[in-house]
């Protein structure tokens, strides 16, 4: 079976490197075919486009000779002499009539476009042409005859035309020669309101259609030419079907190309086919390529297999390891196995509470508030320990100061980020959200040459949120501290100056220093007790270090002294009873929060006793071997741990001892941590639960100590590689 598995991971993987290979041909191809023919078809359509443009410009030239040619004829002394002639005598000489027969052949020599050149005069339905004088009768029957009209329908056309006129192409049989012929008609004037004559070209059809051949016809186009009237004058390369109609029609299989006339208003369309032959030569050579391109992929599919294969040892070793940490499960492959191997690995070098490390701001609200508690005992190492959570602090002065919001919605996370957003422009600022309700507690840091901007700072920012927020808040601000294991007791300041909010007002900035007495009635500071509390401690003599801290508490309550004296006096006592613990930091987390809070001395007070109760009961605990501690707090677990509502903190409880101390004391005597032995035990008894009851996912949840599902199938895949369901399924099978 493992035979079999390695062969279909290793088929996996080749397979993957091979589509890894050809996708990047495949997108190399489609980009040279479609990008390349992209590229060619717009080029040949603005080659067609342009060379369309000038064969427009080009037979507007033409045609404006063949209206000059017209317009010259008029002032030829033949013509002046004939119209002169006829308008006093009845009939002109043959000098007159010489005369225009030589005009007609000069100009008629000069035009580049029209050799074809008549003068129809109307009164005496005469011709005159390069050979000669002709009745217009025999001349429309013999030397000029229209495929699409009669010789009478011509003559009538010849005199009615009042403006110049183009006949579409069509056959006409001249001096017994038939070809195509576009013919244009031009109105002579006798003067200003008389039409005398008209004078008449045939331009041979393939003349007009050579300006559009040259390289519009490399392409197979075909193009039209229509007058104002959309009549079709004459086209090239015609399409049988086409009609200007239905143009939208033709855009499937052609690109339409269409240009107007300036001079004369003629449309020309252009019908450029989208197959083309050099598109069917770029798809040829993509062809090719591919054939190239399959035959040398064929080749490295065979390489990748040898050198896979030979590479493939590592992991067959590296996975024979991993089973020694993890079972070795048939349905897992190995890098499966190695996977759960690495998974369980970085489990058991994890913290307890992942949410926690996972969350940005849990994380910054921990550290923030193990440096209030004295927890790092420089600058630098909660630098060290915190650079990567984007919190630094550089200055030489710390101070705590706590944001007090008169509304409790105004307490937000949003307006907790504008507020330290705003001291953050003046110094290092970083706040612990949603510590004490309705407050935003803040941990600053200033250097020696800002301190004096601390108020103005504070001033700053109550203006700001009250006129942007509408939010009124009053800031109690603690004293200035150069050592961080003291920054709980500039905290316990700023608690103590926002109690003189009745007395100095809400919306203020009130210092701790605003509130100390200036006269010298207060008792004094009582350093010999902490100076011998301090040496008892260092010298681990418990007893004694019990005897003066009652000493100290008796000296508040003797003294009668106010909550923000006792409050400092008790903040000395918890920080020189945490300087015996080797983390320096509070014995208890939330001391320093319910410390700051207290609203009388003797409150104060009573918390320093029940801390000092809680220390005696877990040094009596302490007494017992550790051995048989573990032994007792396992047997516990192993009858209390399925309850959802389990908690290390419980077992710390009931047996009075630090869930610190209580963890490394089990993993000295187990080798193992507590929330390992506790996941053990659950997943087995899931285990049970799944193979031998027909209860539902959901109630074995519940039953092995999870809320939540989800919770419950993620944790038991990550310890046994199988969800409960697919569990419960081989398992049943099995039986």
């Amino acid at each position: 079976m493992l035979g079999k598995l390695r062969k279909s991971l290793f088929s996996k993987f080749l397979l993957s490197y091979i589509i890894i290979m050809l996708l990047p041909a495949a997108a190399l191809y489609t980009l040279y075919i479609f990008q390349t023919a992209k590229t060619v078809q717009n080029e040949i359509m603005s080659s067609v486009d342009i060379d369309q443009q000038y064969a427009v410009s080009l037979l507007d030239n033409k045609l404006s000779d063949l209206k000059n040619t017209a317009d010259q004829f008029q002032l030829t002394s033949g013509f002046r002499s004939y119209i002169a002639t006829h308008k006093f005598y009845s009939s002109g000489s043959g000098e007159t009539y010489g005369e225009i027969i030589d005009d007609i052949f000069t100009l008629g020599q000069m035009s580049t476009f029209s050799k074809n050149f008549f003068v129809y005069f109307h009164d005496k339905g005469c011709v005159f042409s390069t050979h000669g004088l002709h009745e217009i009768a025999a001349f429309a029957n013999s030397n000029y005859r229209y495929q699409n009209f009669t010789p009478s329908e011509y003559i009538d056309l010849l005199n009615t035309i009042k403006e110049p006129t183009v006949l579409s192409s069509q056959r006409i049989t001249i001096q017994n020669e038939s070809n195509e012929y576009v013919t244009f008609l031009y109105p002579l004037h006798e003067d200003f309101r008389q039409i005398t004559a008209t004078a008449v070209f045939c331009v041979p059809t393939n003349q007009i259609t050579s300006l559009f051949s040259g390289r519009l016809g490399e392409y197979n186009t075909s193009t039209y030419i229509f007058d104002s009237d959309s009549h079709v004058i004459v086209s090239s390369n015609p399409i049988e079907t086409f009609s200007v109609e239905d143009l939208t029609s033709f855009q499937r299989d052609y690109h339409i190309i269409e240009h107007q006339s300036t001079e004369n208003s003629w449309r020309y369309i252009t019908l450029l086919p989208k197959k083309q032959p050099i598109l069917s030569k770029l798809l040829s050579t993509g062809r090719t390529f591919m054939l190239y391109f399959n035959i040398t992929l064929l080749l490295s599919s065979i390489l990748i297999w040898y050198m896979m294969k030979v590479n493939y040892n590592p992991i067959r070793v590296l996975h024979k390891k991993a089973s020694t940490i993890t079972d070795d499960i048939a349905e897992r492959t190995e890098l499966d196995t190695i996977s759960y191997a690495l998974d369980y690995l970085q489990e058991q070098n994890s913290m307890l509470n992942t949410e926690v490390i996972n969350s940005q701001t849990l994380v910054t609200n921990s550290c923030l508030r193990k440096l209030l508690n004295g927890g790092y005992s420089t600058a630098a190492e909660f630098n060290d320990e915190c650079r990567s959570l984007g919190l630094h602090y550089s200055g030489n002065y710390f101070f705590a100061a706590v944001v007090l919001f008169h509304h409790a919605n105004d307490c937000t996370e949003d307006h907790a980020k504008a507020v330290c957003g705003m001291l953050q422009k003046h110094f290092e600022s970083n706040y612990i959200y949603n510590l004490e309700e309705n407050r935003l507690i803040t941990i600053n840091n200033v250097s020696e040459s800002n301190k004096h901007i601390v108020t103005d700072a504070f001033c700053n920012m109550l203006k700001v949120m009250s006129q942007q927020y509408s939010v009124s808040a009053t800031v109690g601000v603690g004293t200035l501290m150069t050592d961080t294991s003291v920054i709980g007791r500039s905290y316990m300041e700023a608690q103590s100056a926002l109690d003189y909010r009745f007395v100095k007002g809400n919306g203020t900035i009130i210092l701790y220093s605003d509130i100390l007495p200036t006269d010298n009635t207060m008792p004094s500071y009582p350093s010999k007790q902490f100076e011998r509390l301090h040496n008892a401690i260092a010298a681990m003599d418990a007893s004694s270090a019990d005897i003066y801290i009652k000493e100290l508490l008796g000296y508040i309550t003797t003294n009668n002294l106010p909550l923000f004296m006792a409050r400092g006096i008790c903040f000395d006592i918890l920080r020189t009873v945490s300087e015996g613990n080797s983390s320096h930091a509070m014995p208890d987390n939330d001391i320093l929060q319910r410390l700051a809070s207290a609203d009388t001395a003797q409150e104060a007070v009573g918390m320093i006793q029940s801390l000092q109760s809680q220390l005696a009961h877990e040094r009596g605990k302490q007494d017992i071997s550790p051995k048989k501690l573990s032994e007792q707090v396992k047997k516990y677990i192993e009858e209390h741990c399925y309850s959802c509502d389990f908690s290390i903190q419980n077992v710390s409880e009931v047996f009075g001892i630090l869930p610190s101390n209580l963890s490394a004391i089990f993993k000295s005597q187990t080798g193992g941590n507590i929330m390992d032995f506790v996941i053990d035990l659950r997943i087995q008894h899931a285990k049970e639960l799944l193979k031998n009851t027909d209860m539902l996912l959901g109630e074995v949840s519940t039953a092995v100590g999870y809320y939540n599902v989800s919770s419950f199938i993620r944790r038991f895949r990550r310890h046994q590689g199988v969800t409960p369901g697919a569990y419960r399924s081989v398992s049943q099978k099995k039986l």
